[in-house]
C-alpha cells in the first residue's frame, strides 16, 4: 500500500488548522503521514493540537517549525522534502478533505485509466 503524504502549512491559525487536522485523521485509506510545516508562526498551539490528537494520530504526524515565514512554495517544500512518498498532497490550514479523498485518489493513481494520468484535480467548495 502506497504512502500518501500530506503537507499542510500554517501560520498562527490554530481554528483552521485543527479542522484540516481532522479532516486528515479522518481518512478511510491507512497508509497517511501528515507534515504539518508551521512557517514562523507560534508553536505552541500547534504542538497543543498535535497532542490533542496523539491517539487518533498513531504515529503519522511530524510537525516542522521554521523559525522566520520563507512563504508558500518553500515551506511546502519542506514539508516535501521531509518524507519520501510516492503520492503527495498539499492540504492548507484552511482546506478540510472528504473522508475517502485519499482511498479514492491513491487507488486511481495507481492504475491509472492511462498511463500518462500523473495526478488528479479535484472539486472544491469554497464557504
Amino acid at each position: 500500500m502506497a504512502l500518501a503524504l500530506v503537507v499542510t502549512r500554517t501560520k498562527n491559525r490554530p481554528l483552521l488548522l485543527e479542522r484540516a487536522i481532522v479532516s486528515v485523521i479522518s481518512q478511510d485509506y491507512p497508509n497517511w503521514k501528515h507534515i504539518i510545516v508551521n512557517d514562523g508562526g507560534e508553536s505552541q498551539p500547534v504542538e497543543n493540537l498535535i497532542e490533542k490528537y496523539a491517539d487518533a494520530y498513531k504515529g503519522r504526524v511530524q510537525t516542522i517549525h521554521n523559525p522566520s515565514s520563507v512563504g508558500m512554495e518553500a515551506a511546502s517544500n519542506i514539508g516535501i522534502r521531509s518524507v519520501d512518498s510516492e503520492f503527495i498532497l498539499i492540504h492548507d490550514d484552511d482546506d478540510s478533505l472528504a473522508p475517502e479523498f485519499l482511498g479514492r485518489t491513491v487507488t486511481y493513481l495507481e492504475s491509472p485509466p492511462y498511463p500518462t494520468i500523473q495526478g488528479v484535480c479535484t472539486w472544491a467548495n469554497q464557504i
